[in-house]
Order: C-alpha cells, then sequence, then structure tokens
C-alpha cells in the first residue's frame, strides 16, 4: 500500500493515510486561520492609487483612486478625477434634486448611475465617501460622485506589482481641494524618485 494514497478500509470505508490526514489538518487549520488574517491584512486602505502608463487606452488611463478598503477577498475604491459626459437633460435632472450641483464625476466603470456618492473630510482628517439618494433633495451637494472600481482576490495586487499603479499616502487637500485636472499631475509629482526610478526599470 502506498503511504502516500488513501485507500479503503476492510469494510469498505476511506481509509485515510497519514501524509493525507496532515495535509487535511494544515487546509483545516489554514481555513480556519484565514478569516482572522484577513482582517489584520489593510493593504491599501485608505491610500491613493496612481495610475501609470500601463494603464494608457484603458478607462483608467490619467486617474486617481482612493481606496476605500482592500482586504485578502477583495477591495474598492473611488476614482476622483474622472468628470461625466453627462447631457444636458441628465445635468438638468440631477440638479432638481441637488440644486447646487456643479459638477458629476465617474468614480468607478461598475454602479454607474446605480450608485450614487459625496465626499468630505471627517474631524480626523479622513475621507469619507457617503451614499447618496439621487431621489431626496439636498442642497449641500455641489460634487457628485457616481460608480465605484471593484477588485478581486489578489487582483489589485497584482497589478500593482505589474507596474499598472504607484500608490501614495491619502491626502484630504488633493483629493477634495483641488481641481479635477491637476489631480493626476500632482499626484505623478508626489511619487518618490526612487520609486519612479524603480518604476522605469519595470517598464
Amino acid at each position: 500500500m502506498s503511504v502516500g494514497k488513501s485507500t479503503k478500509s476492510r469494510g469498505g470505508g476511506l481509509f485515510i493515510t497519514p501524509t493525507y490526514a496532515k495535509l487535511y489538518l494544515l487546509l483545516a487549520m489554514l481555513l480556519i486561520a484565514l478569516p482572522s488574517a484577513s482582517k489584520l491584512y489593510h493593504g491599501f486602505t485608505n491610500k491613493l492609487l496612481v495610475s501609470r502608463p500601463l494603464t494608457n487606452g484603458t478607462f483608467f488611463e490619467e486617474t486617481v483612486i482612493y481606496m476605500k478598503y482592500h482586504s485578502l477577498f477583495s477591495a474598492r475604491g473611488y476614482i476622483i478625477n474622472k468628470p461625466a459626459r453627462i447631457s444636458t437633460q441628465k445635468m438638468q435632472a440631477l440638479r432638481r434634486t441637488f440644486p447646487n450641483l456643479k459638477a458629476v464625476y465617474i468614480s468607478g466603470p461598475l454602479g454607474v448611475e446605480q450608485e450614487y456618492y459625496q465626499v468630505s473630510e471627517d474631524a480626523n482628517g479622513q475621507i469619507r465617501f457617503k451614499d447618496v439618494d439621487p431621489n431626496i433633495p439636498n442642497p449641500e451637494i455641489t460634487h457628485l460622485y457616481t460608480g465605484y472600481a471593484g477588485w478581486t482576490v489578489f487582483q489589485l495586487n497584482m497589478e500593482v506589482f505589474k507596474g499598472g499603479w504607484d500608490v501614495i499616502p491619502n491626502d484630504p487637500e488633493l483629493v477634495i481641494r483641488t481641481p479635477a485636472e491637476k489631480i493626476w499631475p500632482l499626484a505623478r509629482q508626489r511619487i518618490p524618485a526612487v520609486q519612479k526610478a524603480h518604476n522605469r526599470e519595470r517598464l
């Protein structure tokens, strides 16, 4: 009988060899530990992703993304500098709900015109993307975001590893108080020179 294989016992049931038993035990321990490990992993949460030349020609060309969360299983963020191409009729409709609305931004390819947000800075200087109901009037909203960017297991990590994104610290001044057309160039300037050199080697 091979040590590394499971076989049937004399009674007809499945007999697990010691080698397979250890493997099953290790797998069980990993599955038990995974939820706890995921809580400790925050990845790029509350960071800014700055697109690199690898994204040129795609939806994410010259974009900056605020990362709401990044776990072992998924990630979600919002583009902060991509003005929406919106018809005059649609803008007039939105202004009936948001009378002081100045601009609308596409914050991701998913959930466009289904999910709306407003961005603000809390008392601790943290960025907050708050859900907005497009049917409830709100005169305080001047800038509206719609849609989001999402990633599956390790997808974002691989994109960063391959050179699609640079990662910089979050800055409310850049996110909230900088004109959209200036956000990406300014974000690129904040990337450390050493990191830029390293990225050029990977292109």
